[in-house]
């Protein structure tokens, strides 16, 4: 087995969960939607909670490329969506995605002062999604700039409050 075989084959092992023959993992193209809510607070002034509802669609096809759709919209009516693409383990600015284990999709995003993880899990045709926020060592908040002026904030970590993920 080449070099190039063991990088793709992560992504075909995750494929095939989702066909019966392997040899049809590589044609196979999977979609996944889901979704997370999260809450958040501004630590410079004694605001309401920012909860943010996270829409995203993966689209996993040939040996390891996968493209995202993401939208958002916050409770104080602010919306913002991203498109990429990327192969399976290739970084995308601050964001890669790789296999984190057997029937495990994981995106993780690097930030400043914290970090995200993405974790989607799959069973046959369902899957599960789990998000996580973790400070870096050393930092009390997340430092992020504001989704509404772009002006760099302090705010609480992000707590998960609800997660969705279908494969169809």
């Amino acid at each position: 087995m080449s070099s190039t075989s063991i990088k793709f084959a992560p992504l075909c092992s995750l494929a095939t969960l989702l066909v019966a023959s392997p040899s049809l993992a590589q044609n196979k193209v999977t979609t996944i939607r889901g979704a997370f809510t999260e809450t958040h607070t501004r630590l410079e002034c004694d605001c309401n909670p920012v909860v943010w509802t996270q829409n995203f669609v993966i689209t996993l096809s040939g040996k390891n490329h996968i493209r995202e759709q993401w939208d958002g919209r916050n409770n104080n009516n602010l919306t913002r969506s991203a498109q990429h693409e990327s192969d399976l383990g290739e970084a995308r600015g601050s964001a890669i995605w790789r296999v984190a284990g057997p029937n495990k999709l994981e995106r993780t995003v690097v930030f400043r002062q914290h970090i995200q993880r993405m974790t989607i899990t799959t069973a046959g045709s369902q899957c599960t999604l789990d998000v996580r926020f973790t400070l870096k060592p050393g930092f009390a908040d997340m430092y992020v700039p504001r989704a509404d002026t772009g002006e760099w904030t302090h705010f609480s970590l992000p707590r998960t409050l609800q997660t969705s993920c279908e494969i169809f």
